[in-house]
């Protein structure tokens, strides 16, 4: 997940790197890392290469990245983030049942697990998860699925380097 749906790997063909010592804005990181709730394990790099970010651009959620901060080299980490922190806290507004009778024909085939872009309560597009739907309606839910849990983040430090400057 932290690979799919918070990061993008760096595209390691650009530009020089110089081995550095702590993590910085700008500093390219290689990190393994497990990312868990306090029952389950949502995403981890076990077993697979390290997970090469660029702190600043946005690879990694920016709760994360401050946690990274000032860290060096096999350097290990284990960090609790807070569900304000992390993906939120749940929000209940965001949980809404609809008759189907009020959706329009083409929304009336929705089952559990799909899921839609549409405008929440305060006009801002937000995705939503159908989280129960029978024939009369369908139950939404707009929170992210980690929103209002505690995140576990553990790992260890692989590389830090900066970019040469041309």
């Amino acid at each position: 997940m932290l690979h799919a749906a918070i990061s993008k790997v760096v595209d390691e063909t650009k530009g020089e790197w110089n081995q550095m010592g702590t993590i910085n804005q700008g500093s390219k990181v290689q990190l393994h890392y497990t990312l868990s709730t306090e029952d389950t394990i949502i995403d981890s790099t076990e077993g697979q290469p390290a997970l090469n970010i660029v702190i600043g651009n946005g690879d990694i959620h920016s709760a994360i990245e401050s946690q990274l901060m000032g860290m060096g080299e096999s350097e290990k980490f284990s960090k609790v983030l807070d569900p304000s922190l992390a993906f939120g806290d749940y929000d209940h507004q965001l949980r809404i049942q609809i008759s189907k009778k009020k959706l329009p024909e083409k929304w009336r085939e929705l089952k559990r697990g799909m899921a839609f872009e549409t405008l929440d309560h305060n006009k801002n597009l937000r995705l939503f998860r159908v989280v129960e739907a029978t024939d009369a309606f369908i139950i939404i839910d707009g929170n992210h699925p980690l929103a209002g849990e505690i995140i576990y983040l553990d790992g260890n430090i692989v590389k830090v380097e900066e970019p040469t400057s041309h």
